[in-house]
């Protein structure tokens, strides 16, 4: 099944805020070479519930804890302030995200009121057709992040630039579980829009933008494996099923 996921804000729109974003602030992420520092990248799946104290195992010995969207609340809420906080979304309604963490990382992309609530943020630019064209000129270097339609993907290409070669994933789950979406209370719950998708024998209920984010996950996997990555996952539901499923197939070809 190939699903094809478009962004709902016109691009004229996007270039905008990322235009606006520039003009407020010369924060910008940059390549770093390679070190030995481990990432910790933590979506809000269900499954981020039970993994919590490995969260916080891998934090006291001193991995770096990336936090996507409203993840953040979530480890705040359990005691873990994580190391950066990842948003990427364009509407507005992400400023409601925003949490405490020792930095955020905010795509150029989002709406302004996200940069002016966070104003000492960094900003990162998604490598998006005609994005470059909107940043102005600088005298320092800056990097275009790849990794496709979702801040979980994005977030892995945005580490690799960070630096970071080691990625331990969490709460990419990209499914629901007893009709919730993420791991804490939200709004995405299963309804006439939602999916279902069979993957090994089990049956899974998704959207189409988690569906596609769990196709697209092993292709990026491979691109930074094949750039001296090494990628674990620690989650359970559709992703997960996929991981397994490849893995599989790898053996026995």
């Amino acid at each position: 099944m190939q699903i094809d996921v478009f962004c709902i804000t016109p691009d004229e729109e996007l270039f905008s805020h990322i235009r606006e974003n520039c003009a407020s602030t010369k924060k910008w992420s940059k390549v770093i070479p390679a070190h030995d520092g481990a990432a910790v990248l933590v979506g809000g799946g269900p499954s981020l519930r039970s993994r919590l104290s490995s969260i916080r195992k891998r934090q006291e010995l001193g991995q770096t804890i990336f936090a996507l969207n409203s993840a953040a609340k979530f480890l705040i809420d359990n005691g873990i302030v994580p190391d950066y906080q990842v948003l990427l979304d364009p509407q507005p309604f992400l400023v409601d995200y925003i949490a405490p963490a020792k930095e955020h990382l905010i795509a150029s992309q989002c709406h302004p009121s996200v940069l002016k609530a966070v104003p000492d943020a960094t900003l990162w630019h998604l490598a998006v057709e005609g994005a470059e064209e909107q940043i102005p000129e600088h005298d320092e270097a800056f990097c275009l992040v790849g990794g496709g339609i979702s801040v979980g993907l994005s977030a892995m290409f945005l580490a690799y630039s960070m630096g970071f070669r080691k990625l331990h994933l969490y709460g990419y789950d990209s499914s629901f579980e007893d009709n919730n979406g993420h791991a804490y209370t939200s709004p995405m719950k299963v309804d006439a829009n939602s999916v279902r998708v069979t993957v090994g024998g089990k049956q899974f209920v998704s959207t189409l933008n988690m569906v596609r984010q769990a196709q697209d996950f092993p292709n990026r996997c491979d691109d930074l494996i094949d750039r001296g990555c090494l990628i674990t996952v620690e989650c359970d539901g559709l992703l997960r099923a996929i991981v397994d499923e490849n893995a599989k197939a790898a053996q026995a070809a």
